[in-house]
């Protein structure tokens, strides 16, 4: 009798341990993912933020099918899409509050042109 209830304890040990071990490792797969999914969290929202230097926005600008499509240049978020260089000034000064802007207008890999959006109004530099 005394080594039948020693073989169940030994089990119930063995069984009880191997339980433990499982929930603490899957308590430490849960807390990588947790660490994880916040540093991306945080990239992305580093990433959607808009940088500014000077109250200056540098922007550039694709075209596609005779539409001009405008992205902040550190984080290439989207802004805006209009017909017009003068829309793309109006649209982010009325839509995005943005007053000053630095755009570079890409043609292709080696041609390129540089403007300044100011309250709405476009000048070539």
């Amino acid at each position: 009798m005394i080594l039948i209830d020693a073989l169940i304890l030994a089990t119930l040990t063995f069984v009880l341990g191997y339980i433990a071990g499982r929930v603490y490792t899957v308590l430490l797969l849960v807390k990588r993912v947790n660490k994880e999914i916040e540093s991306l969290e945080n990239e992305l929202h580093q990433a959607q933020e808009i940088v500014y230097d000077d109250e200056t926005a540098k922007c550039f600008v694709e075209e596609r099918d005779g539409v001009y499509y405008l992205y902040e240049t550190n984080t290439e978020m989207y802004l805006a899409q209009a017909k017009t260089l003068e829309e793309l000034a109006q649209k982010i000064q009325n839509n995005n509050k943005i007053q000053y802007a630095l755009v570079t207008l890409f043609h292709n890999e080696k041609e390129h042109e540089e403007f300044w959006f100011h309250e709405g109004e476009v000048n070539k530099l």
